[in-house]
């Protein structure tokens, strides 16, 4: 394919068409594996990359990067193949991942180009605030734009039969929410705050609410650290704006009041009330601690826990006793080092060492490009991340696919 683009004499459409072919994953996000089309592209696209300039191309220093964070995730999982439950499949896993390094190639050097970081975040905090809208008229009419009606209470919006609009609108909010306070009118930026709060709490996953209260905090940091005090009443009418939301939340919606009420039990001291906040997940804790614990240094293999569960959970265990799966520990810690042991644990410490140590020698200028990128990146590898398996395909397409957006918005226009 791209081949075929570099006959053209046009570089400014071979630009537009490698921005639409990144931009294009996030429009397929919500409908599962047609996102493929766009990652199998991307890695073509960045195979060719590799072949056609393999010299000049690891001089550049988004590229060094994510070499070094790729490889700081898949080292782990490749060593996870020694003594792994199912070989076979941490095989198919680390086989599966070369495709992301690909990937990331091709999106890092797409945006080396001056400009091209800013002109995909602007498309992307305009598909996420369609989202938004779209959601939200779920939420009033009970449908949205595609016919989708909301499960059991639950805002789904475009992502269909599914739970998952949560969860990656918090995970992706950086992007609209930043964009916003840089470009739009006071206005526009209450909207961007007020739908995404309504939304990822009507949703009604906690993992979300959770992510969500992060990006929030972390946002209003940096407006003061940027732009000092004089911003205390314009984060006060923000903070209004959340506040309404989330009122408005559980006022209109039965099925956010009775999980927001079922999560306080968090803070009981009653272990069964406690594990009826975290949805059961307390005996998945104990057992993904256990089959640690028996397996420090390289774990069970990368998605391996359902195959180990049994052999380590107790006879009374909630999922054991009533013939469900496990597929993985709900946790982000305890995913990692049950599957990939001590080894994967060090993986995502020198990751995001060498995308922080990055960050900090960044200029300010630099910084801003880099930050709504840095912030999806963060909140996606918070350490009590409850939500997504780590090695599953379709998270860790997604989180190599922002860290590439990551090292691409770091290496804008540098060369090692």
């Amino acid at each position: 394919m791209m081949s075929f683009l570099l006959k053209m004499q046009d570089s400014d459409m071979i630009n537009k068409i490698s921005v639409g072919l990144i931009v294009s994953f996030l429009v397929l996000i919500p409908f599962s594996r047609i996102s493929e089309i766009s990652v199998v592209l991307m890695a073509l696209s960045g195979l060719f990359l590799i072949i056609k300039y393999r010299t000049s191309l690891f001089k550049e220093k988004g590229v060094v990067l994510f070499s070094f964070v790729y490889i700081s995730f898949w080292i782990p999982v490749v060593l996870s193949i020694i003594g792994a439950v199912n070989p076979e499949k941490t095989f198919v896993v680390a086989l599966a991942f070369l495709r992301f390094y690909l990937m990331g190639i091709f999106i890092v050097y797409t945006m080396k180009v001056v400009g091209v970081s800013e002109k995909i975040l602007r498309i992307f905090a305009f598909i996420l605030l369609f989202w938004v809208m779209d959601a939200l008229l779920q939420a009033v009419l009970g449908y949205n734009v595609f016919g989708y009606s909301d499960i059991d209470g639950r805002i789904n919006g475009i992502f269909g039969n599914n739970l998952n609009m949560g969860s990656y609108l918090a995970t992706m909010s950086p992007l609209l929410l930043v964009y916003s306070y840089l470009k739009w009118p006071l206005w526009g930026q209450g909207i961007a705050f007020f739908g995404v709060t309504s939304i990822v709490f009507l949703a009604g996953s906690r993992n979300g609410w959770i992510i969500l209260a992060v990006v929030l905090f972390s946002v209003f940091i940096w407006i003061i650290r940027r732009d000092g005090l004089r911003k205390l009443p314009f984060l006060g009418v923000i903070g209004l704006v959340v506040g309404l939301a989330i009122m408005g939340s559980m006022f209109f919606s039965s099925s956010f009041s009775e999980r927001f009420q079922q999560s306080v039990l968090v803070f009981s001291h009653d272990s069964d009330q406690i594990d009826q906040a975290v949805s059961n997940r307390l005996p998945i804790w104990h057992t993904a601690f256990e089959v640690f614990k028996a397996n420090p240094v390289n774990g069970v293999g990368a998605r391996n826990l359902r195959y180990a569960y049994e052999n380590y959970a107790p006879q009374d265990d909630f999922f054991m006793n009533n013939s469900l799966t496990v597929h993985h520990a709900h946790l982000l810690l305890l995913d990692i080092a049950s599957e990939t042991g001590i080894i994967g644990i060090f993986g995502l410490l020198f990751a995001m060492g060498f995308m922080f140590k990055f960050w900090l020698k960044s200029s300010a200028q630099h910084r801003l490009k880099i930050l709504p990128y840095g912030l999806v990146v963060m909140v996606v590898f918070l350490p009590f991340n409850s939500h997504y398996a780590l090695y599953s395909t379709a998270w860790s397409t997604v989180y190599f696919w922002l860290i590439a957006l990551y090292c691409g918005a770091a290496g804008e226009g540098q060369i090692s």
